[in-house]
């Protein structure tokens, strides 16, 4: 009971927002996450069709095919923030693992994950980002250790067989490039922060002279 208490409190830690969040979100986190979806539903059925006719597999193209309509459900059902921002990072992260799996780190799927690293920074907090940022270490350590002893293989026949130092140089980059945009959304968000403390401070001024 205790370890379920711990693991619910560190998830509420990370992702569930606090009170003072709560303000932040209302005015512009969810009205971004809500465009951002919207504008996912639209170049995500674009990049649906060649997706499913290039897919190797039914069984892969059945999964581009759910991760689709989980994002439109997602897109309009009437469910919380949280929710809502969490099933939209966890198709983002789904489709890094898949393309991993499909074409190993020579492939795409560290465009999926530096995303997948950012919109968690952007729709949560920059914890929640260093935190996506750790998750996609442990699957790029996970899956690089089963393809280097070759216990899978890449789902395509066609992939560059990769080596320990292609993975290595993979993971290096994307921890660099996430840190980076991590910082610096972590910058701005403090200076918006201080702007708006500034801009709440001179109203409070101006009504106190007036009165």
């Amino acid at each position: 009971m205790n370890n379920q208490n711990k693991k619910a409190g560190l998830f509420s830690a990370i992702f569930l927002p606090t009170a003072a969040d709560q303000t932040i979100i209302e005015q512009w986190h969810a009205p971004f996450l809500q465009s951002v979806l919207r504008i996912a539903v639209v170049l995500g059925l674009i990049a649906l069709i060649p997706a499913l006719l290039g897919a190797d597999s039914m069984v892969i193209a059945g999964l581009y095919a759910v991760a689709y309509l989980v994002l439109v459900g997602t897109t309009f059902a009437p469910i919380p923030y949280w929710l809502r921002g969490g099933i939209f990072l966890t198709i983002i992260y789904a489709l890094g693992v898949i393309e991993l799996l499909i074409l190993g780190i020579l492939g795409d799927a560290n465009i999926f994950f530096v995303s997948f690293a950012t919109m968690t920074t952007l729709l949560f907090s920059p914890r929640a980002g260093v935190g996506a940022t750790i998750l996609t270490l442990l699957t790029f350590a996970i899956t690089g250790s089963l393809m280097l002893t070759e216990q899978i293989a890449p789902g395509n026949a066609q992939a560059v067989k990769s080596v320990l130092a292609n993975w290595l140089s993979a993971g290096v980059v994307f921890m660099l490039f996430s840190l980076l945009i991590i910082q610096a959304l972590r910058l701005l968000q403090n200076d918006l922060d201080n702007l708006q403390q500034q801009i709440k401070n001179t109203l409070n001024t101006l009504k106190y002279q007036q009165s």
